[in-house]
C-alpha cells in the first residue's frame, strides 16, 4: 500500500471517494491510496486550525498514520477504515489509541508526537497559528521568528 497527499482535487469519477471530514468542512485534504492490486481509492480529510502540513506515514501493515494540517488520523487503508482521529478545530490534550497497535497520536494543541513502548517515534514540533519559532535563549534574552499574516512576511 502507499498514500500520496495530493496537491489539488482530484477529477470526479477517477477513483472511489471516501469522506472521513463532516460535511460543513472545505479545508480538506485529499490523500490517494494505491495497491498493488489497483484498487485504488481517495480519501478526504479534514485540517486543522494549527500547522500547515500534512503528509503521511505508513506504521505497519496496511495502517497510515495521518497529518492533515494539525489534525491525526490513524487510516487501515485496505479496509478503508478509520481507525481513529482527532481533527477538532483547536484541539488540545487529545489522543488516538489504535486497538491492537503499538502506537499512540498525542497532541498538545501546539504538535502531535507518536509514542510507542519505547518513547517517542515521531514528532512534529511545536507548530501553531502564530508559527512562533524560537532561534536561541539566553537567561536575558530569546530570540525568534514568526509569520505576520498581515503583512505576508517573516518577522524578527
Amino acid at each position: 500500500m502507499k498514500a500520496t497527499v495530493l496537491d489539488r482535487v482530484p477529477m470526479s469519477g477517477l477513483y472511489e471517494e471516501l469522506s472521513f471530514a463532516p460535511e460543513d468542512r472545505n479545508d480538506l485534504a485529499w490523500i490517494l491510496f494505491e495497491d498493488e492490486a489497483g484498487e485504488d481509492w481517495i480519501g478526504k480529510f479534514a485540517g486543522g486550525v494549527r500547522g500547515t502540513h500534512t503528509s503521511t506515514a505508513p506504521v505497519g501493515g496496511d495502517v497510515f498514520f495521518l497529518l492533515v494540517r494539525g489534525s491525526a488520523y490513524f487510516v487501515n487503508a485496505r479496509k478503508r477504515r478509520l481507525l481513529g482521529k482527532f481533527d477538532e478545530p483547536g484541539s488540545f490534550a487529545a489522543y488516538i489509541v489504535v486497538p491492537g497497535g503499538t502506537l499512540v497520536a498525542v497532541t498538545d494543541g501546539f504538535g502531535v508526537s507518536l509514542l510507542s513502548a519505547a518513547g517517542v517515534e515521531w514528532d512534529t514540533g511545536r507548530f501553531a497559528l502564530d508559527e512562533v519559532v524560537l532561534e536561541s535563549a539566553t537567561a536575558e534574552e530569546m530570540t525568534g521568528r514568526y509569520w505576520h499574516y498581515a503583512v505576508g512576511d517573516d518577522r524578527r
